[in-house]
């Protein structure tokens, strides 16, 4: 039995929208066993910077009341039979999860829990509650300040882009060093994998860590066994897969790379007709990692959409500005990016940093064309972790999975007649379901 340690019900100030106004106050939704729900709900009834939805007491009850659409939830697992029963019902949730467990969980559950998108804090020792709702509260308002500067940005912009229909090959670059260029393309091409598009994932590193960090065991199969018969066929044989996504590993060191620069832009040989042998073969995206700054040009010049990401800092002004100037300048006739095919990621945002609407003013003033900012993603130590892991960050942070959705909308129109149960990869069936940390293959 969980021994919650409670006060006084005293009510906390009122929340503030940050300019010294009360704010909306945030929904939540209690879920707890019989025993322990009292405790739990006393402190966010009286708690004026939220407002106490619901409150449950099982597997089906919780299921029923998150149709009240809290904006987070606070759970102690032990209001259900199982561990698969709690995922049955958060597994896929939208909602930001705060999970109490029971004291002695073993760790491999407590990670299990921590892997699910939606959980943001894990509690496995008796909770100070009226502590343990500031955090939740400092929490959400940090998303919401997020979301605010990021949507007020788009909104004065016009709104952000409608999705366009047809293939997609993406290079996600920057010549700012520390902007997560792996992390971001590895999380959109599973966000691409998700919606059942067929999807390759390209590594254009020397040596590449797209391989180590989604737990492959080497770095070959690779690029360079494609590069000797480069065909659809032998595309196939060199890939791998990772649950539903397909992935071509790239340069295993340094010099497997200089080797093959020499055949970067060849029509038989290079990245432009990777690009090409990868639409034959019938994928619907292709994302590419440009980590090595060599493949800038030959990832261009394969790409139609171009992602640059960049840190909200003066440096990553100046960089973004740079390439956007490459791209439409030098590589002007090289390439058949749109100009409104390039868009802005801004990665790890703190307060410490610029605000995505300082960084659009500041980079506006001094950028002949200014591409829109597609996505605003929070510095989430949740990615470090999964790295750590050997595991991609897309299944780790929910703010990053948030924001490839909302740029998944934007750059993926649903492919006519295509239904959830549609199988993937050109009638191969998806391999894996995801339901929190729990994998059902089929």
């Amino acid at each position: 039995m969980t021994a919650f340690v409670s006060a006084p019900d005293i009510p906390a100030p009122p929340a503030s929208n940050g300019h010294g106004q009360p704010g909306p106050r945030i929904a939540i939704l209690v879920v707890a066993p019989p025993s322990d729900i009292a405790a739990l709900a006393a402190i966010f009834r009286a708690d004026a910077r939220f407002h106490l939805v619901a409150t449950a007491t099982s597997a089906e009850d919780a299921r029923a009341k998150l149709s009240l659409q809290p904006e987070v939830v606070l759970v102690d697992t032990r209001a259900f039979a199982n561990l698969e029963a709690f995922a049955a019902v958060f597994g896929a949730s939208s909602r930001s999860l705060f999970v109490i467990l029971p004291p002695q969980t073993t760790p491999a559950i407590i990670a299990a829990v921590r892997e699910i998108p939606a959980v943001r804090q894990v509690i496995t020792e008796a909770p100070n509650l009226p502590a343990l709702a500031g955090e939740i509260y400092a929490a959400i308002q940090a998303d919401r300040h997020l979301s605010l500067t990021a949507n007020s940005y788009q909104t004065s912009q016009g709104g952000p882009r409608s999705a366009m229909v047809g293939w997609r090959c993406i290079a996600v670059w920057s010549l700012q060093g520390g902007t997560g260029r792996s992390t971001l393309a590895t999380a959109l091409a599973l966000e691409a994998a998700e919606r059942r598009l067929p999807t390759l994932l390209v590594g254009l590193g020397a040596p590449d860590v797209v391989p180590l960090r989604l737990g492959f065991s080497g770095p070959e199969p690779n690029l360079m066994q494609w590069a000797t018969a480069p065909t659809a066929e032998q595309l196939k044989l060199s890939v791998r897969q990772f649950d539903v996504l397909d992935v071509l590993a790239g340069f295993p060191d340094q010099g497997a790379l200089d080797g093959y620069l020499p055949q970067a832009m060849q029509a038989q040989q290079g990245i432009p007709a990777l690009a090409n042998t990868a639409a034959h073969a019938g994928y619907a995206v292709v994302v590419l990692d440009v980590s090595a700054p060599e493949m800038a040009a030959p990832a261009i010049s394969a790409a139609n959409t171009l992602l640059l990401s960049t840190l909200p800092t003066p440096d990553g002004i100046l960089a973004v500005g740079e390439a956007s100037r490459m791209v439409s300048d030098f590589m002007g006739r090289q390439h058949s990016i749109p100009l409104d095919g390039v868009h802005l990621l801004l990665n790890r945002v703190r307060d410490s940093m610029l605000a995505p609407d300082e960084f659009m003013r500041s980079f506006s003033r001094m950028a002949t064309h200014t591409p829109p900012l597609a996505a605003v993603i929070p510095d989430d130590p949740r990615i470090d972790m999964a790295r750590t892991q050997f595991r991609p960050a897309y299944n780790f942070s929910e703010p990053l999975r948030q924001a490839m959705q909302r740029l998944g909308d934007s750059l993926f129109a649903p492919p006519p007649g295509l239904s959830a149960s549609t199988p993937a990869h050109g009638g191969r069936p998806a391999k894996v379901w995801r339901l929190g940390p729990l994998r059902i293959r089929r």
